[in-house]
């Protein structure tokens, strides 16, 4: 098994955002879910996981060549050569 190149910076990857999300709205699930119980019924918690866990296999897919490459460096002013 091989990590990605930049492995450091995988945060920006938007389907590493998605499954931090999901994984925070799994550990809230049981806190948060009778305060919203009139919004969101128990029976349709299932499915809101499971496009969550949809959209990462899709967000996956989706190329980010810019996503993990360091930030340019921004170049000093160079004086004018006469």
């Amino acid at each position: 098994m091989n990590v990605i190149p930049q492995w450091r910076r995988c945060w920006r990857l938007s389907s590493v955002q998605a499954a931090a999300l999901l994984a925070a709205l799994s550990l809230l699930q049981a806190d948060a879910l009778p305060f919203v119980q009139a919004l969101v019924p128990a029976h349709v918690w299932p499915w809101v996981t499971a496009a969550f866990g949809i959209a990462i296999a899709v967000l996956r897919l989706i190329a980010q060549p810019t996503a993990l490459q360091p930030p340019a460096q921004a170049e000093a002013p160079q004086e004018p050569r006469v």
